[in-house]
């Protein structure tokens, strides 16, 4: 824009009309209180003017490429931003805590936000996800907080949900009972009570401790949350099954019906599937590649075989079973 300006600031000096000399005594029959028409620019003049016009849009053409040069490099040299998982920093499970914090420092940054000082940090849902040990009066055994607001405790299943407010956490865990937790994103440790709180009783109070994150091959049962679907195959055919990420963990099979479970043992890096009237299998699990090899228990020659087909869609909706 500055070279257009220049350049037609040239132009039009260059067309200005000097000061007009004295007409020469042989134009007076122009007829009296005429003025002779201005002169036309020269050649010369014109030119010059070209030449001036030229040189401010190479100037400023030169000008916008050094900084247009000068902010790619900038970009370049900043350090990567991590990917977004999506996944992990909000509604999904896939990211890892350190990569959702990272992005909201960056972004707190980017936002001109500055957090008042000496005041708690903010916690994500991505922060939560894993396995704690959860304490009480009366013991302690480990809890799940599974991706999109599930609650699930191996020793007592139920179907139950957590929802984050701030850091504040809240457990409905069905029949036994719910729960308010204040959660500290640096230690990754929780402390509250039951609900409704009572400081004079000393079974109310709770505490829980981080033990370790969902491992790949729980990630491959649990997806995004809600399970997921595999393609289950054997000696006489394939068909779908689906491992679900309740408070249960219950297995389903259209094909072959029942009331069905499943657990993961991460000691032995191990999935066994509890399927009824047809037996029992063990399973190991390839993170990675999204398959699973194993056989019925204690029948190695009753192979089986499954690969992820996908996801299942999460939803708020509480799946209780009769069985339990």
């Amino acid at each position: 824009m500055e070279a257009f300006t220049v350049a037609g600031s040239a132009l039009r000096h260059a067309g200005a009309t000097p000061a007009a000399a004295p007409a020469p005594a042989a134009e007076a029959p122009l007829g009296a209180g005429l003025v002779a028409a201005p002169a036309p620019p020269s050649s010369a003049s014109v030119a010059a003017a070209m030449a001036a016009a030229g040189s401010a849009v190479l100037a400023a053409g030169r000008r916008t490429r050094k900084t247009q040069r000068e902010r790619r490099l900038a970009r370049q040299a900043a350090p990567p931003r991590p990917a977004a998982a999506a996944a992990f920093c909000g509604s999904r499970a896939a990211a890892p805590a350190e990569v959702c914090t990272s992005l909201r420092a960056e972004t707190s940054v980017e936002d001109g936000g500055k957090a008042a000082e000496g005041a708690p940090a903010s916690a994500a849902i991505a922060d939560v996800v894993g396995w704690y040990n959860l304490q009480w009066k009366g013991g302690a055994f480990e809890v799940c907080f599974r991706p999109v607001g599930t609650f699930f405790c191996p020793k007592f299943q139920a179907p139950a949900t957590w929802q984050m407010e701030g850091n504040v956490i809240r457990v409905d865990w069905s029949k036994f009972g719910k729960y308010q937790l204040t959660f500290d994103p640096a230690s990754k440790h929780m402390e509250g009570h039951a609900v409704p709180e009572n400081k004079g009783d000393d079974n109310n109070w709770r505490k829980a401790d981080f033990v370790r994150p969902l491992s790949a091959e729980e990630l491959a049962l649990i997806g995004d949350g809600a399970g997921s679907e595999w393609n289950f195959e054997w000696s006489g055919g394939k068909f779908p099954v689906q491992f679900k990420a309740d408070g249960y963990n219950h297995f389903k099979c259209d094909d072959f019906p029942a009331h069905a479970h499943w657990d993961w043992d991460q000691q032995k890096e191990l999935v066994t599937i509890h399927w009824g009237q047809y037996g029992t299998y063990e399973m190991k699990i390839n993170g990675v590649e999204k398959t699973m090899e194993g056989a019925a228990k204690g029948k190695p020659e009753e192979w089986r075989k499954a690969k992820l087909l996908r996801n299942l869609t999460g939803n708020k909706a509480v799946e209780h079973c009769e069985h339990h």
